[in-house]
């Protein structure tokens, strides 16, 4: 499964809008990293997305908080909105907000999208499972204290 991730504006300066992010990591990284300069003392930065694989589009806004990395991981962020979609939407049907079609399209989206995001962590670590594999220890190094270590 391809998937692109795109940032379409953000109040953050270091977010980079031009770029195209293949994976949820990456991209979660790239907000985490922008969310040094994010307002301190309780504000946040808005910061509009999309996410896009096989002809599917989902578009979300994400809230950067300072030095916050609960707020910068992208694939939580989604998965946390479609379950909140799917808990509250026999609430908004009651309250006529929505239709029960309308109700049963979007959390058909919701667990659409949640099977997205699933797809993606797993990628995700598939990638990082294979780089692992890779990895030696060069080393044994010894440490101030006196005890040894890996060096790498």
């Amino acid at each position: 499964m391809e998937i692109t991730i795109r940032f379409k504006f953000s109040e953050n300066v270091d977010v980079d809008c031009s770029r195209v992010f293949t994976s949820m990591r990456e991209a979660s990284e790239h907000l985490y990293l922008a969310s040094f300069s994010a307002p301190e003392g309780g504000g946040y930065d808005k910061t509009y997305f999309v996410v896009e694989t096989g002809g599917d589009k989902y578009e979300g806004r994400i809230d950067l908080k300072f030095e916050d990395s609960a707020t910068t991981d992208l694939a939580e962020h989604i998965s946390e909105h479609c379950h909140y979609v799917s808990m509250n939407m026999q609430n908004w049907v009651a309250r006529g907000m929505y239709t029960a079609q309308e109700a049963v399209e979007r959390v058909q989206a919701a667990v659409h999208w949640q099977k997205v995001v699933i797809a993606a962590v797993d990628a995700d670590i598939k990638r990082l499972e294979a780089v692992a594999a890779e990895c030696r220890p060069v080393e044994v190094v010894e440490a101030r204290n006196g005890q040894q270590g890996w060096g790498f």
